[in-house]
């Protein structure tokens, strides 16, 4: 997975540090809590779709499912509803958001924007043959994590 942070896994491109966090539960640090559990699951829910857009999903139920509290997955969907993934609905829970097609549409105009003079810029910055490997092996993964349906790393 691609993530900004810090780490000795990085490599520098031109003005661009691009860096690979790799999940390391050996290293004696502190694991994620409750709620950074049930946000990344439901999140992950939401974008495979396994959370449909226009279900509704209540605290409760989401607590027993992922058999923690209630608090965790409140503050958790407290989180996702701030994201845009979930609406508040009055004395029910929340519920997926639905996407229209101009917000789709918007989002990928977006991503245009910034993806596309981000790679050109890289490209320009005259990358060694190491560093186009490295991206050559990001490209491979996210390709293979694709064609398995993986659409979260």
């Amino acid at each position: 997975m691609l993530m900004l942070g810090s780490t000795d896994d990085a490599a520098e491109i031109g003005n661009w540090r691009l860096i690979l966090i790799k999940a390391d539960t050996s290293s004696g640090k502190r694991g994620k809590s409750l709620t950074e559990t049930a946000y990344a699951i439901l999140r992950e829910r939401i974008i495979t779709g396994d959370l449909a857009p226009g279900e509704e999903v209540s605290e409760p139920e989401l607590a027993e499912q992922l058999s923690v509290s209630k608090t965790p997955v409140r503050e958790a969907l407290l989180d996702l509803a701030r994201e845009g993934l979930l609406e508040p609905v009055r004395n029910r829970g929340f519920r997926v958001v639905s996407l229209s097609a101009n917000e789709l549409n918007d989002i990928f105009a977006i991503r245009m924007l910034l993806e596309v003079p981000s790679v050109a810029e890289i490209a320009r910055a005259g990358l060694t043959p190491t560093q186009i490997e490295q991206l050559r092996e990001l490209a491979e993964a996210t390709k293979r994590a694709a064609d398995d349906g993986n659409l979260i790393e």
